[in-house]
């Protein structure tokens, strides 16, 4: 099974979002490095944690829109996805 079910577009995108979170990763630990103001450090994980919920998003999108669809239409594999993105779903709320 392949790790995202969307396009090579998505798969772009994806990859785009994923260098930007890295390098706000990067920059956060500049700062407690550089023992910056707390309230900012903040502000940056925060930052981090929206950019990554955006990512969780898009694969569960793609997912449903791929590999679920994909197994509803052959009938048979949708209940252990479904069951399976449940369980992701609850671990990431």
């Amino acid at each position: 099974m392949a790790l995202c079910c969307g396009d090579d577009q998505d798969h772009k995108r994806l990859l785009t979002r994923l260098n930007r979170i890295e390098g706000q990763l990067k920059g956060i630990k500049v700062m407690v490095d550089e023992d910056k103001d707390c309230e900012d450090v903040l502000s940056q994980i925060a930052a981090v944690m929206g950019a990554m919920k955006g990512v969780w998003l898009q694969v569960v999108e793609d997912h449903l829109h791929g590999c679920v669809s994909r197994a509803a239409l052959d009938g048979g594999k949708d209940d252990d996805l479904v069951h399976k993105l449940i369980s992701h779903i609850k671990k990431f709320t």
